[in-house]
Formats: structure tokens, C-alpha cells, sequence
């Protein structure tokens, strides 16, 4: 289905569709700009974004869910320039979107939990704290995080098990042992 098709077939009027692509471009910008943190970096996502919605028009199953699917697709593609840039740029509010509908609870239970590990890190020093964000949020092995820091995998191994003791330390000493089952 062609874009000026998709359009004729929703039977909007120009201001409708003026209306509607305004709608849209803001919601691609939020989600761009809440995964690249940089307001030219989000713009260029969009940008690239509007051209593969453009591409894979054809594919929407349902027009309905256009803002969903166009959240997804820039979504995916903010997190794979962020991927391309550098081994050591990560969004740690990697929220799955969820084109359905999304249960609030957990929603932000999740993102507490995400912002708590997060400015947890911050005890570990700079390297160490590479090295976790590589493992659990990029999901390398740990021969890749050694291969990427130059480093014996022992060395590496022997890191995260440490940095991650250290972790549940200060977790457990700021929140409480009944919050992580000690």
C-alpha cells in the first residue's frame, strides 16, 4: 500500500493529513530522543525512520496501528546506530514498546528497577562498569568484552563477579535484604 494510497484510503482531508504526519512526526521524535539523549541525533533517526516506513508501507497490516508500528521501527533503529556507534554507548532506558497495549504496573516497575541499577553503577569504577553494561545490557560474551578491552577473559570474568557482589552490597544496604531475598 503506497502512502498517497493509505491516505485516499482513510478518505482524510488535507488538513487531516497535515494534522495526522504531525501526530506521527511527534511521537518519532519522543521515542528517538528518548533513546539517542541528543536532539540531532533523534532528528536523524526520524529521518531515517520515515524512509524505511516509507519502504515497508506495504507491510502495515493494520493502518490503525501506524503510530505503534512507526514507534517500533524507530525504536530499531535508534538502538542499532546506537549499537554501530560504539561498544560503549548503551541506553539503559531501553523500554520494551509493546504494540498491544502495555501494563503500567510493571511498566514502571521496570523502569524504576532499570534507574536504581542504574545510578547504582556509579560505585563501580569506569571500566568495571563497561564491562557490566557490555554483558547485561548489550548481552556479550564475556571473550568479546575481553576481545574489546584488551583484556584475559579471567581478568574479566573474575570483574563482573565482583562488581556484581558489589551491587547486590549496596542494593541490599540501600533498600533493605527483604527486597532481594537474603
Amino acid at each position: 500500500m503506497e502512502w498517497k494510497h493509505f491516505m485516499e484510503v482513510e478518505q482524510f482531508s488535507i488538513d487531516d493529513q497535515d494534522e495526522m504526519l504531525d501526530h506521527l512526526y511527534k511521537h518519532m521524535f519522543m521515542v528517538a530522543y528518548a533513546k539517542m539523549k541528543n536532539r540531532s541525533d533523534a532528528l536523524d533517526i526520524v529521518q531515517e525512520s520515515w524512509v524505511k516506513i516509507l519502504v515497508k508501507l506495504e507491510t502495515l497490516r493494520d493502518p490503525k496501528k501506524l503510530i505503534q508500528w512507526s514507534k517500533v521501527i524507530v525504536a530499531n533503529t535508534a538502538i542499532n546506530a546506537l549499537k554501530k556507534r560504539s561498544p560503549y554507548v548503551v541506553s539503559l532506558y531501553d523500554e520494551h514498546m509493546s504494540i498491544e497495549g502495555l501494563d503500567v504496573d510493571l511498566y514502571m516497575e521496570d523502569k524504576l528497577l532499570k534507574q536504581t541499577i542504574y545510578e547504582s553503577l556509579g560505585i563501580l569504577d569506569e571500566e568495571t562498569r563497561k564491562m557490566m553494561i557490555c554483558k547485561f545490557y548489550y548481552g556479550w560474551k564475556d571473550q568479546q568484552i575481553a576481545n574489546i578491552m584488551d583484556m584475559p577473559i579471567g581478568t574479566i570474568k573474575a570483574r563482573i563477579h565482583r562488581a556484581k557482589i558489589r551491587l547486590k552490597e549496596h542494593l541490599i544496604t540501600e533498600f533493605g535484604s527483604s527486597a532481594y531475598g537474603s
